[in-house]
């Protein structure tokens, strides 16, 4: 867990150098460019069919039933599959590139160039992401988050450098690619010295296999796709409808939000190999324990991170990223009601993914995403960036947050009645809590309103601790902290007691 934080600390800190350097040599239109190719690169990114997580829960499996011998077949098969992809997906690129770069990339003529390079150097990676799920499914995420916090900082360093140098977008774009390729070619390095038998090899290819993996693959493809119409559509929608400049005002508040939300969910995202051992084990008894321990500190977080946010937030963008950036405070609001609800979720999504219980879950997405980009592409022209955000919280309470919530408990045999128990103190106490710094702020921009909302958050973890969480519990959140720092891999997310 370890270095699953520190990875999201790369990620956090990689912004916060980033962007300013973005905004000031690229400027607003220039840098929106980019962020509109990072979001067309999500899209592209589709066509990787959602085998690589079947791939890594599979492995998780095979390690758990102790059948070694089944991870050469599955890492090649996935393997070879992608490189078919990758070459279909570069072929497709210089036949695709002209109708996009006339859509969204009109402005700047080195932003196609820069697509097609992105794009192509993403499609060199791909086959080797395998290697980075392998790890995961060796419960050796402390490997798979080290290369990923270390591709982050190189990145960022290289970034900086570059704009400095005065290289502009053809340096960002050589240097995120680049950064994503080696990063598969060490997993594959690593991976090779941990698991022996996980070379590329054609021979080790099954196509029965790849049958096998068909199924689950295309419920997480349509899980990614969903949730790319979800969060990866705003940028799309804003700067074809507002322009370059208004995606940067939108995305540089929603990065914020969303580094925010990563401190959470980065650890339910590494517990999910562990998720997956034990309900292959048909340990559930651990899974029911520690799912509503899980939702109750989610709770928390958003209550404390909502509060943190919406006094400081305003202000820490000004200085970030400058002056005329923060989108407003009606859209922030917006932002920070999305970051509750992605951190509220978090656990449940994980359970049914980490399960491959997620068929109707993914279906769920698909439409969750098609609603969000109808309804922003009608608000946008009346409401600007509030009908953008409006869209995706609309969308997502509508469809996923409340099929989530409600399906997760049942997949580990969780009765919601227990669970609503479990539930109803924090909830209360968190409502009561944003209800009353809502009233005592009289402004999004107050910075002084900050000693208020610290001071609101220490008497919400005391209340935590005195109402929420029993002594027993209290023990088992210490014992998960202490050895998230002590550890390099998620042993100590679920612990478990002698007599299971």
């Amino acid at each position: 867990m370890l270095w699953s934080y520190a990875a999201w600390s790369a990620s956090a800190f990689a912004p916060l150098v980033t962007v300013p350097f973005c905004v000031r040599y690229l400027g607003d239109q220039l840098y929106g460019e980019w962020l509109v190719i990072m979001s067309l690169t999500a899209y592209l990114s589709l066509t990787n069919l959602g085998i690589a997580q079947t791939v890594g829960n599979r492995v998780a499996e095979a390690m758990a039933y102790k059948r070694r011998d089944q991870v050469a077949t599955l890492v090649a098969t996935g393997f070879w599959t992608y490189v078919a992809v990758a070459m279909g997906l570069i072929a497709t690129l210089l036949l695709g590139t002209p109708v996009i770069a006339h859509r969204w990339l009109q402005t700047a003529p080195a932003a196609r160039s820069a697509f097609i390079v992105y794009v192509t150097l993403i499609a060199l990676a791909m086959p080797w992401k395998i290697y980075q799920v392998t790890l995961r499914g060796f419960e050796r995420v402390d490997c798979e988050q080290m290369l990923d916090a270390s591709s982050t900082l190189a990145r960022t360093i290289l970034t900086v450098t570059a704009l400095i140098a005065g290289f502009k977008l053809a340096a960002i774009t050589l240097v995120n690619g680049c950064s994503s390729l080696i990063a598969g070619l060490l997993a594959y390095l690593i991976a090779k010295r941990i698991g022996g038998k996980t070379r590329p090899l054609l021979t080790c290819f099954s196509w029965r296999c790849l049958r096998s993996l068909l199924h689950p693959s295309a419920a997480f493809l349509a899980l990614q796709a969903g949730s790319t119409l979800t969060l990866g559509i705003d940028n799309l929608v804003i700067g074809a409808a507002l322009g370059g400049a208004a995606v940067t005002r939108y995305a540089v508040s929603f990065r914020l939000i969303w580094m925010a939300a990563l401190i959470f969910t980065v650890a339910v995202n590494a517990a999910m190999p562990m998720i997956t051992g034990r309900y292959a084990l048909a340990q559930r008894a651990v899974l029911t324990r520690y799912y509503p321990i899980a939702m109750r500190v989610g709770i928390l977080f958003a209550t404390c991170g909502a509060m943190l946010l919406w006094t400081a937030g305003p202000r820490l963008i000004e200085l970030w990223a400058g002056p005329g950036v923060f989108p407003g405070p009606r859209v922030f609001a917006m932002q920070i009601a999305l970051f509750v609800i992605l951190v509220v979720t978090a656990p449940s999504t994980g359970i049914l993914v980490a399960t491959t219980n997620h068929y109707r879950y993914a279906a769920s997405t698909i439409i969750e995403g098609l609603l969000n980009l109808t309804l922003s592409l009608m608000w946008v022209r009346h409401y600007g960036l509030a009908g953008v955000i409006g869209g995706t919280i609309v969308a997502s309470l509508l469809t996923t947050s409340w099929y989530v919530s409600v399906t997760a408990p049942g997949v580990i045999g969780l009765g919601r009645v227990h669970l609503l128990r479990e539930l109803a103190v924090p909830v209360a106490i968190s409502i009561a809590v944003l209800v009353a710094i809502l009233a005592a702020s009289h402004s999004a921009n107050s910075f002084a309103n900050l000693a208020i909302a610290c001071t609101v958050t220490g008497s919400v973890l005391l209340a935590y601790l005195a109402l929420v969480f029993d002594a027993t519990e209290r023990r088992a959140i210490s014992g998960f902290l202490a050895g998230a720092f002590s550890i390099g891999t998620v042993g100590g997310w679920l612990p478990v007691r002698a007599d299971e």
